[in-house]
This record gives C-alpha cells, structure tokens and sequence, in this order.
C-alpha cells in the first residue's frame, strides 16, 4: 500500500558519489473491499495480485460473512 515515490535519490555532496547501493525494488498490493453505505461496514481482503482467481476467492470470503437470507448488490469500480 502507498504511493510508489522516486528511487535512487539521496542527498550527498555534489561532486561526489554516495556510498552504497539504492534499493529500487517496490512490490504490488491490490485492495478488494466492499462497503455497506447505511452503516460504514466494510469487508476487505488484501492480495498480491488482480485475477479471475483473486476474485473468486474475495466472493466466496465475501458471501461467507453474510447471513442465508440476504442479496447482496456489488458495484465494480
């Protein structure tokens, strides 16, 4: 989560070269939320990855916490 921000700057002298090795790797991380307006409770999974499968596996989580009796409607943005 965050913003992913310019890699490789360092503050050092000018002229000279800085000491040791920048670290430019980042990693992804995909939110899957969904949100009952009326009351502000919310349901998230966070995952490496955006797929069919991830998906799949935030609907079932998601169905799970809700009761046998009741529809839910999820808008995809």
């Amino acid at each position: 989560m965050g913003q992913k921000s310019r890699t490789g700057h360092r503050w050092w002298a000018r002229g000279q070269r800085p000491r040791g090795l920048c670290d430019q790797r980042y990693d992804w991380t995909y939110l899957y939320a969904a949100v009952r307006p009326a009351t502000g409770q919310g349901f998230v999974l966070v995952l490496p990855m955006v797929s069919t499968r991830a998906m799949d596996l935030f609907l079932d989580c998601f169905s799970a916490t809700l009761a046998p009796d009741v529809h839910a409607v999820l808008v995809l943005d």
